[in-house]
């Protein structure tokens, strides 16, 4: 009995054997596809920051200048849904060598952010608000509405570059390519040159105004594909 119990593992073992060397062998690659597009909106983010002896004080300056940035983006033609308060911040300013009275004024700041789709004049936009009474600037970002076509058209060169790469190693395997097991997409973003945002540079000139040049936006799309693979005839 325990001869035959032995037999009948062996011959499963080797049945195991026979059906792994039976399945064919499988080439997973990926494949990018990368497309530029131009900028169609600006988001500049600045504000305004006091420095008084009192909270109410410096809070006021900071709620009069920020009114006055605000109505000027106005008056450029920024409409009131595309300007956002980002924070508003107080804080006390200290004297740590003077232990009695260490609180010797407020720090009050707002920062808002203006989106524009003219692009062109973002540095004018700059120059009008810190006239009207801004006194900082973190960043500007640039961005597309629209990025379905460019989407659709850096899958389609994922996927072709998924297909050349496949072709490639196989033939460096001394195989060819079967039947496609399957294809989904890996990774998805939008971004410009390796940053989230496009970030430009801002040149500063006291005899000129503040002069934004936008980057190109990248879109870019990677795909996972599954051959199996066959040897050649």
């Amino acid at each position: 009995m325990k001869k035959i119990v032995v037999m009948l593992l062996v011959l499963s073992l080797l049945g195991s054997c026979v059906l792994a060397l039976a399945e064919p062998a499988v080439l997973t690659v990926r494949g990018v596809g990368v497309v530029n597009l131009n900028a169609d909106a600006a988001s500049i983010t600045m504000g305004v920051r006091e420095i008084a002896e009192d909270v109410t004080s410096a809070q006021a300056t900071v709620n009069r200048k920020i009114a006055s940035v605000i109505e000027k983006m106005k008056e450029m033609g920024i409409e009131a849904k595309d300007i956002h308060t980002n924070y508003i911040s107080i804080y006390p300013e200290y004297d740590y060598n003077d232990a009695k009275n260490p609180v010797v004024g407020y720090t009050a700041e707002t920062s808002i952010s203006v989106t524009t789709s003219d692009t062109e004049n973002v540095g004018k936009y700059i120059d009008a608000a810190f006239e009207a009474g801004a006194n900082t600037f973190s960043d500007i970002s640039f961005s597309a509405s629209d990025t379905t076509e460019e989407s659709n058209q850096a899958l389609k060169l994922a996927i072709e570059r998924a297909f050349d790469k496949a072709s490639a190693m196989a033939e460096a395997a001394g195989m060819k390519l079967g039947e496609l097991v399957s294809i989904s997409e890996a990774e998805y973003s939008y971004a410009d040159n390796g940053a989230y945002y496009a970030k430009e540079e801002v040149v500063t000139d006291a005899g000129a105004g503040t002069e934004v040049y936008a980057s190109t936006l990248q879109v870019s799309a990677t795909v996972s594909v599954q051959f199996a693979l066959q040897a050649v005839d």
